[in-house]
């Protein structure tokens, strides 16, 4: 995010207000975890500052992430910030997770940003995430090649309703209107960036659609039932939404 925050973020696309804190040390290859383990970091403690004064300045509630990885799945645990508090924790959290991965997630500092209220319908994950309506765009050379809803319904586990697939089905059929508004919105970040990405698109309960997250496209996970998913990646992940199968396979023997 500290690569493609700067680029994007006057290019005319809603984004929610942010302020990127450095990890001074990080920044030059001296990344610590010893925190983790409630040792000394000076850098660690300055980045902290820094993240309390970003929320004051916006306001809490705050959502904050690294520039690798925001750990949405722990949601009241990692990227939702309700107090001054909860700070250290949560950044704790998230360096945590940016340990633990295997994809190589990056950790320079956070972004402290807007908290935008999403037009969700339930809670899922073991953090009791809030489901949106969003959707991840692939851009390649400022023009769309290929469009997901962000949330397959293979990712979705504690949720907090029992119809939740329909829900989230209904949730997950943008109209032509919307189609076209997201395709506008991806097509001009893609422009200011250039190459190949995934930009993610949400819409809050006002009905205002916003850009919160890209990534490099050959980096991003793609279901892997689209023509333009990477090699391997069905196989890898599974099918996006067995519970279509199902149902395609009750109405063919119908």
């Amino acid at each position: 995010m500290f690569y493609w925050w700067p680029i994007v973020k006057d290019c005319g696309v809603p984004m929610p207000k942010t302020i990127m804190v450095r990890h001074e040390d990080a920044f030059n290859g001296k990344l610590s975890y010893a925190p983790l383990d409630g040792k000394p970091d000076p850098s660690f403690d300055t980045m902290v500052e820094g993240a309390k004064k970003a929320a004051a300045e916006i306001g809490y509630p705050v959502f904050m992430r690294s520039d690798g990885t925001a750990n949405k799945h722990d949601w009241k645990n990692s990227c939702y910030v309700v107090n001054e508090d909860q700070m250290v924790s949560h950044i704790c959290n998230i360096l945590e997770m940016t340990a633990m991965t295997m994809f190589g997630l990056s950790f320079n500092g956070v972004a402290i940003r807007e908290f935008l209220d999403l037009d969700w319908k339930f809670k899922a994950m073991y953090g009791e995430m809030p489901v949106a309506r969003e959707f991840r765009m692939f851009v390649r050379d400022g023009v769309l090649e290929c469009w997901h809803p962000y949330w397959p319904p293979s990712s979705i586990n504690n949720p907090t309703i029992p119809n939740w697939y329909a829900v989230l089905k209904e949730m997950q059929t943008p109209n032509q209107d919307e189609l076209t508004h997201l395709t506008e919105m991806a097509e001009t970040i893609g422009k200011a960036v250039g190459e190949y990405w995934s930009v993610d698109l949400c819409q809050t309960k006002e009905g205002i659609w916003y850009m919160t997250d890209m990534a490099l496209g050959g980096d991003s996970y793609h279901w892997g039932t689209c023509e333009h998913a990477p090699e391997g990646m069905l196989e890898n992940y599974g099918h996006p939404d067995p519970m279509s199968q199902i149902t395609n396979k009750a109405d063919q023997d119908e």
